[in-house]
């Protein structure tokens, strides 16, 4: 018997189930059985496709979170084998770090490296504000923006007061004195304490003040005075005095 292929079976399975019907006159659910039938072969094929696709998306999803993971560990045990420089005050090498030296075979990184390598992750926002730290002890303030930029991007408010708090010593320090009292001010909104919040309302009035706006300086040292016990009190009082205003 000669043996029947695809389209001829596909024909005759058309004209058993609707003998008596042309095309046109089939209703909708008999169309998709002739359908199903005429693309059995391509309609299985599709949905291989799809199965590799949809697997091939999880197969990347885990990869990609498994980089992630690997990252996040390499820049954590990079930045605490870095930082026990920057706590010793040697800002160059803890900056830069240095190739000569190996831990667990594999060299010291700096934290701008660190902080470039890895600034889309906490770990790099933090090693931003060390290392904008570091060059603002070495007094390279413009250098210094970039990475306190980084650390501004994180999360954590932490890292986000001490960034502004650095972001406005440099700008202070390059005479930049209107935006250094607006950093030092975002500062003061998110200090923990009320001692480091008076210490950068205190900052943020002198800028303020050399920056020309002498009333809005004014204002500040009044709120700086109305906090008792503020170590900050007497010299926002000198301050008043200085610009000729009577303290109340």
């Amino acid at each position: 018997m000669k043996k029947k292929n695809f389209n001829q079976e596909t024909k005759e399975n058309v004209k058993d189930n609707f003998p008596l019907k042309k095309k046109d006159e089939l209703n909708t659910v008999e169309k998709i059985q002739i359908y199903i039938q005429e693309n059995s072969k391509k309609i299985i094929t599709y949905s291989v496709v799809i199965i590799v696709v949809v697997a091939a998306f999880f197969f990347i999803k885990n990869m990609i979170e498994s980089n992630a993971a690997e990252k996040k560990e390499a820049a954590s045990v990079s930045l605490a084998r870095v930082l026990p420089f920057y706590t010793e005050g040697d800002y160059e090498v803890a900056l830069k770090g240095n190739p000569s030296i190996y831990i667990r075979g594999e060299k010291l990184i700096g934290l701008s490296e660190i902080a470039d390598a890895y600034e889309g992750l906490d770990e790099g926002k933090v090693a931003g504000l060390y290392a904008g730290n570091s060059l603002l002890n070495l007094n390279r303030f413009e250098e210094s923006k970039k990475y306190f930029d980084i650390a501004l991007k994180s999360k954590s408010k932490t890292v986000l007061e001490g960034a502004n708090a650095g972001m406005a010593v440099a700008l202070e320090s390059l005479k930049d004195y209107a935006n250094a009292g607006k950093y030092y001010t975002e500062a003061a909104e998110l200090a923990l304490t009320a001692g480091l919040k008076n210490r950068y309302m205190f900052f943020a009035a002198v800028c303020i003040e050399k920056s020309g706006n002498k009333e809005k300086a004014i204002e500040m040292y009044r709120e700086i005075i109305i906090e008792a016990g503020s170590e900050f009190v007497g010299l926002s009082k000198a301050r008043l005095i200085r610009l000729g205003t009577v303290i109340e």
